[in-house]
């Protein structure tokens, strides 16, 4: 993918209870969250030298919203953000940003509420493409009688976040 001169992007890698997470800025909008299994794919597809790995002011209020959410002190974030998806994505992430925190829900009942009941494979994908990763919660939808199944950084951090939201660890 060949990426215009004009886009650079700051990078802050944060420490978490569940794992390294890279919090990603374009011009005062939240890019990208990735945890670090997913921090290769992202960098494969902006290449790296659109990269600047330092702290902003507007890196510093996320990471200390991402501080109170891990500290069960923030359910919902209050980030200007910037996703790239198509109509359709755009139409599941929104929806899963609904979910309310420490709730659950089947990818067949998010497809249900865009009113796409037989798009839950759609929905997976949709969701697999995520860019926003704990701002737009795609870890709170699971599969049939609640599996945990399918989450980019992997089926562990999705457990982890999981039970964060239900019992909260420390910083």
């Amino acid at each position: 993918m060949i990426l215009p001169h004009s886009l650079s992007l700051s990078v802050h890698k944060a420490q978490t209870p569940v794992g390294v997470l890279y919090l990603v800025e374009k011009s005062q909008q939240l890019f990208a969250v990735m945890f670090e299994p997913n921090w290769d794919n992202f960098t494969q597809k902006y290449q790296t030298h659109f990269l600047d790995f330092k702290m902003t002011s507007f890196l510093e209020n996320v990471e200390k919203q991402f501080q109170e959410y891990f500290l069960g002190k923030r359910k919902i974030f209050d980030i200007p953000s910037y996703a790239q998806g198509t109509i359709f994505q755009n139409k599941v992430w929104n929806a899963t940003k609904q979910l309310p925190f420490g709730s659950i829900c089947t990818y067949k009942d998010l497809a249900s509420s865009i009113d796409m009941p037989n798009a839950v494979r759609a929905v997976g994908l949709a969701l697999g493409q995520n860019p926003l990763l704990i701002v737009c919660p795609c870890h709170r939808v699971v599969g049939k009688k609640n599996v945990l199944t399918g989450y980019a950084a992997g089926i562990e951090i999705k457990r982890k976040l999981l039970e964060l939201e239900n019992d909260i660890l420390v910083w």
